[in-house]
């Protein structure tokens, strides 16, 4: 009976073990990778902006700068209003 019990103990120890290294190894490969993506997503956008510079845009026109100014002016005025609610959470109607 006790060599039972520490022959299963050996076993879960084991296994635990066996689980850790393979976290381990999985964790140290996922890395590589990542590093290798990364890599070559830098290079991919290297690339990109050697090949199209963009330095060629043309700034924006007083039209499209007024119109900048004219939306982020009204944007910034809004405010949220939370919709009034009662003990069972539902909504109810707001008083005019």
């Amino acid at each position: 009976m006790m060599t039972d019990l520490i022959l299963a103990g050996a076993c879960v120890v084991a296994i635990y073990a066996a689980l850790g290294g393979f976290a381990w190894w999985l964790r140290r490969e996922m890395e590589e990778i990542v590093n290798e993506l990364d890599q070559n997503l830098a290079l991919a956008i290297q690339k990109v902006v050697a090949e199209h510079p963009l330095g060629d845009i043309e700034p924006p026109n007083p039209m499209q700068m007024f119109l900048m100014e004219m939306i982020r002016d009204n944007v910034g005025k809004k405010t949220l209003v939370t919709p009034n609610r009662d003990e069972a959470g539902l909504f109810t109607q707001s008083e005019p």
